[in-house]
C-alpha cells in the first residue's frame, strides 16, 4: 500500500499535467500590458503576444474563452467604452427594422469579446449594434466570445494583441455620447430618415415610414411620435453607465474583420493557448522589450523576466509630450511661414526672394527652433522644455516663440545675414563638416552663388563662414 506522501506527490503531478492553471488577472503586470492603446510599445507587443508557450509553463497563460451564439439578454451586458455615435445608432435601428436590409437584424452573435468580470457582462465592441437592438427590444439576446478574464485587465490584453499580433497601431475616433441618446434627438433622426431616408443602407424615406409604421402599429405621420417613445422606453432598461476603468474610445482594442479579415480567430487563439505571455514565468526571449521610441529609458535588460518592461511614467510622459511637441512643429511652420513671407515682402507686395529660398530660410530657422537649446528653455522635440520651472509647461503655440523673431528687414544689403543663426556660424566650412547638413550644404551653395552673383555686379557680394 502506498503511503501518503507517494500519493501527495502523485497528486501533484496530475494535478500539474490535467489541471489548467489558467492566466491570473491579478498578477497581470501593468507596465507589460498598459491598459492604453496608445501607450502600448509595439516592439513589446510582438513579443509578449508571441512568448506565452515559451516560457516553461504551457497553462499559467491561458485565458478561457467560450463562443456562446445564443448569448444573453442585451439588458444584462455593460457597455466598456464612452463614445457612442447617436446618428450611427439610429441608422442601425431603422434598417435593423426593415425589410430592405434582409440580413442585417436586431439581436444574434455581435462576433465580439464579452468579459465575464466580477461586476458584470461587459461588451469589448459592437455597442452600435448592442445599443440599437435595446432600443428595438431590450428583451432580445446578443452573443459572442465569453472570456473568463475582468474587464480592465482584459482590455489591457487585446491591446497587447491589436498591435503585435494585428499590427493595428491606431484606435478608433470618439464621437459623441450617452448623453445624446435623449428622446430629442432620437426623434429629430426619426423625422431626418422620414424625410431624406437613411444614408446607410438601401432604406429610403418612404420605407422608413412603412418601417416605422409596422413597428408601432401606428399609421401615418404619427408612427414617427409613437417610434420615438417606444425605442425611449427601451432605452430606459439598458445600463448606460461605463466603468470607471474604461478608457477612451482610441485607446480601446481594435479587433476588426474590416482591417484584419481573420482577426478575431487570431485573438481568440492567441487568449485560449496562452501564447500572450501574460504571468510569471516570462519567456526570456534574447531580446530588448524597450520601444525605441521612448527617450531617456533604458532597455530591459534581454532574458531578465522579473524586470518590467519599461517605466511606464516616466517614459509614457516623455511619450505624450513628445506627441504635444509633434503637433507644435506642425502648427509652427504653418504659421511662421506666413509671418516670414510677410516681413520678406516689399511694399509693392513682391517677394525679395524666390519662394525656394524662403522654404530654406524657414526650414533652417526651424531646425535651430527645434535642435538647439533657446531661451524660452526647448531642445530637442521641445521634450524637456518644462523642465526650467521659469518658462513652464508649453500647452500650446501660443506661448511659443522661435529662436529668430518675425522682423522687419530694414537694410537691403545684410536682410540675408539675418536668415542664418549666428551659433552655427562655420557649420558648413568646409562643406565636409559632419555639422553640415543636407539642408545647410543647399543653403550655403545657394547663398555662395548669390554672393559672386552680386559681385559681378559692383556690389561688395556677402561672404563669409556659412
Amino acid at each position: 500500500m502506498k503511503d501518503m506522501k507517494t500519493l501527495l506527490n502523485e497528486w501533484k503531478t496530475y494535478e500539474k499535467s490535467t489541471i489548467p492553471e489558467e492566466a491570473n488577472p491579478a498578477e497581470l503586470d501593468p507596465n507589460r500590458f498598459p491598459k492604453e492603446l496608445s501607450r502600448v510599445s509595439p516592439k513589446a507587443a510582438k513579443i509578449l503576444t508571441r512568448s506565452g508557450l515559451k516560457d516553461q509553463d504551457s497553462q499559467d497563460d491561458v485565458i478561457n474563452v467560450k463562443h456562446v451564439p445564443e448569448g444573453f439578454p442585451v439588458k444584462v451586458l455593460h457597455p466598456s467604452q464612452k463614445s457612442m455615435n447617436i446618428k450611427k445608432a439610429m441608422q442601425f435601428v431603422v434598417n435593423m427594422l426593415s425589410d430592405t436590409v434582409p440580413d442585417f437584424k436586431p439581436g444574434g452573435d455581435l462576433g465580439a469579446f464579452i468579459s465575464k468580470d466580477p461586476s458584470g457582462l461587459f461588451i469589448m465592441d459592437g455597442h452600435h449594434r448592442w445599443i440599437a437592438t435595446g432600443m428595438i427590444n431590450p428583451a432580445l439576446k446578443m452573443g459572442g466570445y465569453l472570456v473568463d478574464f475582468p474587464g480592465e485587465e482584459l482590455i489591457a490584453v487585446l491591446n497587447a494583441i491589436t498591435k503585435g499580433r494585428l499590427n493595428i497601431q491606431k484606435g478608433k475616433p470618439a464621437s459623441g455620447g450617452f448623453h445624446n441618446f435623449n428622446e430629442g434627438e432620437i426623434r429629430k433622426y426619426l423625422q431626418t430618415f422620414v424625410q431624406k431616408g437613411v444614408e446607410w443602407g438601401t432604406t429610403n424615406a418612404a420605407d422608413v415610414l412603412k418601417t416605422l409604421e409596422k413597428y408601432t402599429g401606428v399609421q401615418g405621420e404619427a408612427a414617427v411620435e409613437a417610434a420615438t417613445k417606444k425605442l425611449v422606453r427601451n432605452l430606459a432598461q439598458l445600463r448606460l453607465k461605463t466603468p470607471d476603468w474604461a478608457p477612451r474610445r482610441p485607446d480601446m482594442p481594435v479587433i476588426d474583420k474590416d482591417q484584419v479579415a481573420a482577426a478575431l480567430g487570431i485573438a481568440v487563439n492567441a487568449l485560449k493557448k496562452g501564447q500572450v505571455d501574460v504571468n510569471e514565468p516570462y519567456a526570456q526571449t534574447g531580446r530588448k522589450f524597450m520601444d525605441a521610441d521612448a527617450p531617456g529609458k533604458q532597455d530591459m535588460p534581454a532574458g531578465s523576466e522579473k524586470a518590467p518592461l519599461r517605466t511606464a511614467t516616466d517614459a509614457d510622459e516623455k511619450r505624450r509630450k513628445g506627441q504635444d511637441a509633434e503637433e507644435r512643429r506642425r502648427a509652427w511652420v504653418q504659421s511662421h511661414r506666413a509671418t516670414r513671407r510677410d516681413s520678406l515682402r516689399e511694399g509693392e507686395g513682391k517677394l525679395k526672394i524666390t519662394q525656394e529660398e524662403l522654404n530654406k530660410i524657414i526650414h533652417e530657422e526651424l531646425e535651430n527652433a527645434l535642435n538647439e537649446r533657446d531661451p524660452y528653455g526647448g531642445n530637442t522635440s521641445d521634450v524637456h522644455r518644462s523642465e526650467d520651472p521659469e518658462y513652464g509647461d508649453l500647452k500650446g503655440i501660443e506661448d511659443y516663440k522661435p529662436v529668430v523673431e518675425d522682423e522687419e528687414l530694414k537694410e537691403e544689403d545684410d536682410w540675408i545675414q539675418k536668415a542664418v543663426d549666428p551659433k552655427h556660424k562655420g557649420y558648413c566650412t568646409p562643406m565636409t563638416k559632419k555639422t553640415c547638413t543636407p539642408e545647410r550644404k543647399a543653403l550655403a551653395k545657394r547663398f555662395k552663388k548669390a554672393a559672386k552673383k552680386k559681385e559681378k555686379q559692383g556690389g561688395t557680394g556677402w561672404q563669409g563662414k556659412v
